[in-house]
């Protein structure tokens, strides 16, 4: 079976690309399937019901969606009438369209192509550990990469509560707790702060309805990360490494190269040491990094003294020097030195059609 996979068609450039090139290549190539992902097909953001339709004229047996599916809300009725249009399947019941699809090939042969989208990642949770390196705390982590029932977590809770009379708990947002009565920014992605519940709490109210194995209760505080919130708590290495990552960026741009990503290259070995440079955007554009397996402690609700030794040196060994101009923090001011304006004037995500 030969199958062709297109992705990410961005824009009127994409689009077109793809219907002067799809149907040479099935051709050429004796297509027996041919999927596109095209949430970007819309100047980016989203896909029209026609663009979806020329697609499917050029050759595409199946088109898929992915963070952006909703951008454009006209191909919610869309979606649900034409099966070979997917979003991804991992979004709540309920969501319109479907996941997946099983589609016939030449030769009375099936195929089914289906579309997911990443979870949350662990990393941020897991940096929990790197207040108590020594574990001298009664501390459990829950990822979102090492599940467990709400009926687990409250098992080990309990037991920790009978060895040390107390229990921290950190948990990720990603965490699967049953519904939250999620609700999606333009983008696709759950805006925890706006949805009407959040894992924080419903582990907070399952506790205290099971039971503690001491006197009190469960209670509960949902945190940002706290360098956005306040920068005397920012990482002197993030900071910098912020700026470099940035520079880098901006020396591409400068050069002329187009399609790369700045990024931050760690060196081996036992003293920290990172250089900058830049991978091509196919390498990197809608993929997600997993927090490892092997850095997951067996008990499922810690993490390993490895992942301590490696994200020990972003955390820093200074506090940020924080300039006070009559007793308020001082911040950036930029002169207002403005370039001709080339571009149409910028549309805010959620006013465009």
């Amino acid at each position: 079976m030969r199958i062709l996979f297109i992705g990410d068609v961005v824009g009127r450039t994409g689009r077109d690309a793809v219907a002067t090139s799809l149907p040479k290549l099935r051709e050429a190539l004796r297509i027996d399937l041919a999927v596109v992902n095209a949430e970007n097909a819309s100047h980016g953001f989203g896909l029209a019901p026609d663009m979806a339709t020329a697609l499917f004229a050029a050759g595409a047996d199946v088109i898929t969606l992915g963070n952006h599916a909703w951008d454009r809300k006209e191909i919610i009725p869309f979606i649900s009438e034409n099966p070979h249009l997917l979003r991804p399947l991992n979004f709540p019941p309920g969501t319109p369209g479907s996941g997946a699809i099983v589609v016939d090939v030449p030769g009375g042969r099936k195929a089914l192509v289906m579309q997911a989208m990443g979870r949350r990642i662990g990393f941020i949770p897991a940096a929990a550990r790197l207040a108590d390196p020594g574990r001298e705390m009664p501390l459990q982590i829950y990822l979102a990469e090492s599940p467990a029932t709400l009926e687990q977590l409250a098992d080990r809770v309990n037991d920790q509560l009978r060895r040390s009379g107390r229990c921290l708990v950190v948990v990720s947002e990603g965490f699967e707790v049953g519904s939250l009565g999620e609700l999606r920014d333009s983008f696709g992605h759950v805006a925890f702060s706006s949805s009407q519940m959040t894992v924080c709490q419903i582990v907070v109210n399952y506790l205290n309805r099971v039971g503690l194995a001491a006197k009190g209760a469960a209670r509960g505080n949902v945190s940002g990360t706290d360098q956005r919130h306040a920068m005397a708590l920012a990482s002197t290495v993030d900071l910098e490494e912020a700026y470099r990552s940035g520079q880098m960026a901006a020396l591409l741009a400068a050069r002329g190269e187009s399609g790369f990503m700045s990024t931050i290259l760690r060196d081996g070995g036992p003293i920290y040491r990172v250089r900058y440079d830049k991978v091509p955007l196919e390498q990197v554009a809608a993929s997600e990094r997993t927090f490892p397996a092997a850095w997951i402690a067996s008990s499922g609700s810690d993490v390993t003294d490895d992942f301590v030794r490696y994200a020990r040196p972003l955390v820093g060994e200074d506090m940020v020097s924080l300039p006070l101009v009559a007793g308020r923090q001082r911040l950036a001011r930029l002169k207002p030195i403005y370039a001709d304006q080339k571009l149409p004037a910028y549309v805010l995500q959620a006013d465009r059609k």
